[in-house]
């Protein structure tokens, strides 16, 4: 079930020409892996400091 604002936002995906969209999906792509390797990080940064073993 999408929320308002989910929908909200798509609308406003929708109104932008394709080379607008394309770069928004680029920046979705760019803010899912940084937050991937952010959590990466902070699992192996508490491997080193002994609290667990990743």
């Amino acid at each position: 079930m999408q929320t308002q604002h989910t929908q909200e936002l798509f609308n406003k995906i929708c109104r932008l020409p394709p080379e607008k969209v394309a770069e928004v999906e680029d920046f979705v792509e760019f803010l899912r892996y940084r937050s991937e390797n952010d959590t990466l990080i902070k699992a192996a940064s508490m491997g080193q400091h002994g609290r667990c073993r990743v």
